[in-house]
């Protein structure tokens, strides 16, 4: 039995396979290593897979797929240069730390521990 910890996939609980109709495959969420990667990327991975299915569909449903990937990476990318802005302002700013916090929260970048009492 693998130990659980906080970088373990939840999706395949460390094994790096999980169970389909064709059997056993390769974890989608982990690419089979068992381990949650950077959040960051993972996304980016997910909204190639919406992207290559999304392009065998047709009509509306294809652009609308196509339209809402483009506005969520273009998000993304703004979200990015808030926190990249926010982290060349000083450190001791509260509103720079939270908006910090924040985008950072939505971007899931940096691994967030928890306040230790």
């Amino acid at each position: 039995m693998n130990q659980i910890t906080t970088e373990t996939c939840l999706t395949c609980l460390g094994g790096g396979e999980v169970s389909s109709e064709r059997g056993m495959t390769s974890c989608p969420d982990c690419d089979g290593t068992g381990k949650v990667g950077d959040v960051y990327l993972r996304t980016e991975h997910h909204l190639r897979e919406v992207e290559a299915r999304a392009s065998r569909l047709s009509g509306e449903t294809a652009a609308d797929v196509s339209w809402l990937v483009t506005e969520l990476r273009r998000t993304r990318e703004a979200l990015l240069k808030v926190l990249t802005a926010a982290q060349d302002a000083s450190e001791s700013d509260d509103l720079n730390a939270r908006i910090r916090f924040e985008a950072n929260e939505a971007l899931q970048i940096y691994r967030i521990e928890p306040r230790k009492p």
